[in-house]
């Protein structure tokens, strides 16, 4: 193997017990940081492979609607969306008993700001229109905080089998997960693309993008031909951060309807922050996880988040 690609000692040691047992059967001594990022990681594979395989239970997959909440529209969620956040305050109350709070986006609860509680929030799957159209778009997001304060993140992404992660302050790691449990994990450092001046490309969701700035963002690449590339992938924000933390595309999106929640952004914000980048408002500042709205604007790589942040700012003056 390729020695860029090799797991390291957490991880290796971590898929070793996954792989070799059943992972409901796994025990932890005591509660610490390394535990319950080792069990987040074990919950987030189990999630996705149910995720995965559920695409094809048509009869399970039909959707209720989630009715509106103040600014935020309605939305589908299916008993796979349940059974995942389930799955996850299971596993912690077996193995942490209440010693953890959790927060998820379908049975809800508070992060608790006492600085010696660990809370754990999930997503159990995000980006639900894309599971429900089988596209690749929706992922696992579970992040964990210390009190409020943000010490690890977690995205799954179900479809093309990689886990990204960022911990305390260690570099953020993407794993390609096998295809089957005796295979090797391989796993490297975030971003994968180390190019000192890449190529400017953007990823953006064409449906939250206002119309005038997504003709500006077309304008400018036909005038200069500046932007190499524009992808439009939609589903999961947390996804498309931690994406863009490979070092390839700056993301582009719109946070239009109320603000975000402790699950929505905050996995894919530690992974990206961990890898070098950030997440900016439309004032060109790191933004907050949670309480935010407007504009957001991720990438490891300075210069081309601040000309997308350019023509974000044409925009609106």
């Amino acid at each position: 193997m390729n020695p860029k690609l090799a797991p390291n000692t957490f991880e290796q040691a971590w898929w070793e017990s996954v792989s070799e047992s059943d992972p409901a059967d796994k025990e932890y001594q005591r509660l610490t940081e390394s535990t319950l990022l080792d069990l987040c990681l074990t919950a987030a594979y189990q999630i996705g492979d149910l995720a995965r395989t559920a695409r094809f239970d048509l009869e399970g997959l039909q959707p209720e609607i989630k009715p509106r909440s103040g600014e935020v529209p309605e939305s589908p969620v299916t008993k796979y969306d349940r059974l995942a956040e389930q799955l996850l305050r299971q596993s912690i109350a077996d193995s942490f008993g209440d010693q953890v709070n959790v927060v998820g986006e379908e049975y809800g609860g508070e992060l608790d700001p006492n600085p010696e509680v660990y809370n754990v929030v999930i997503d159990p799957i995000d980006g639900t229109k894309s599971f429900l159209a089988h596209e690749n778009g929706f992922s696992v997001a579970i992040s964990i905080f210390k009190g409020t304060q943000l010490i690890a993140g977690i995205i799954t992404n179900p479809i093309q089998e990689e886990m990204y992660y960022g911990f305390q302050d260690h570099p953020s790691r993407v794993i390609q997960l096998p295809t089957r449990p005796t295979q090797i994990i391989q796993a490297q450092n975030l971003p994968t693309n180390s190019t000192p001046n890449p190529d400017l490309r953007v990823n953006l969701n064409v449906v939250k993008i206002d119309e005038s700035l997504l003709a500006t963002v077309a304008n400018i690449n036909e005038a200069t031909r500046e932007i190499t590339d524009i992808r439009g992938l939609g589903g999961s924000p947390a996804l498309n951060i931690a994406e863009a933390s490979k070092g390839f595309y700056v993301y582009l999106y719109n946070w239009k309807y109320g603000e975000t929640e402790p699950h929505d952004l905050a996995a894919g914000v530690k992974i990206i922050h961990n890898a070098g980048g950030s997440v900016i408002g439309e004032n060109g500042e790191p933004i907050n996880p949670i309480g935010h709205r407007g504009i957001l604007i991720a990438g490891t790589h300075q210069a081309n988040q601040a000309r997308v942040l350019q023509i974000v700012q044409s925009v609106s003056s």
